[in-house]
């Protein structure tokens, strides 16, 4: 969903669970800690399955 949209910039939301994927795959070792809580609490179900479906691995979060 696009939240603006300018001429050179487009600013979009996305949920949660999405957020967490992106910084678990992209910045692994910076939000390790923010990825091992989120895992451990139950809420993103999918988190896991999502991480590693885009080149991340669960073994950096052990």
């Amino acid at each position: 969903m696009d939240l603006f949209q300018f001429s050179h910039v487009v600013v979009k939301v996305i949920d949660p669970e999405s957020a967490l994927v992106s910084k678990a795959v992209k910045a692994t070792q910076k939000n390790k800690q923010l990825i091992q809580d989120a895992l451990a609490s139950g809420v993103f179900i999918n988190l896991a399955n999502r991480i590693v479906a885009n080149g991340g691995s669960l073994e950096d979060f052990l």
